[in-house]
């Protein structure tokens, strides 16, 4: 059993509120979005889920594009999201409720195994950010610890919307 860091304690924090607002949501108000070109809810959260496997494999040393679904789970975090011009790595058809659990336990597996009790080399491990930029194992973790949370509020945001579907 792995020590849960404070970097931990905000990323299961932030992960509880996120699954509060998603987990009831239908198909339809899943693939919502408030103007043409916008994302998704059902985007955001495959987009979520493509951060923690993304830094959390570079934080833990695991070959991050191991196979073709690691690579389009870690291009989930940049394409239409970073890079705009890029398409989004999976198929509107394709983000069903299942498969957006599927891929948020499965980055959810990696990331806790990032944030519980890093090693120092762990910390200090140096690679590219999804923005480009150069940074620590330490830096990737505050990054995670927040950044389902900051999508979470989107998400929210969305929900609140006057032309938000509200289901049956």
């Amino acid at each position: 059993m792995h020590r849960v860091t404070e970097f931990g304690e905000v990323w299961l924090f932030t992960r509880e509120r996120l699954a509060a607002a998603w987990e009831d949501l239908s198909e339809e108000q899943l693939h919502w979005a408030p103007w043409p070109g916008a994302h998704s809810i059902a985007e955001i959260l495959a987009h979520i889920a493509g951060a923690e496997h993304y830094l959390g494999s570079r934080i833990l040393g695991i070959e991050p594009a191991g196979n073709e679904e690691d690579a389009r789970l870690d291009r989930a975090v940049i394409a239409s999201f970073i890079q705009e011009d890029e398409s989004f790595p999976y198929a509107t058809e394709e983000l069903t409720r299942q498969f957006l659990a599927s891929l948020l336990e499965r980055s959810g597996a990696i990331a806790k195994r990032a944030v519980s009790n890093p090693s120092e080399e762990q910390l200090q491990r140096e690679f590219r950010a999804p923005f480009g930029n150069i940074i620590t194992g330490r830096q990737a973790l505050w990054r995670m610890a927040q950044h389902a949370g900051y999508h979470t509020g989107q998400i929210w945001t969305y929900r609140r919307h006057p032309q938000f579907p509200r289901g049956e």
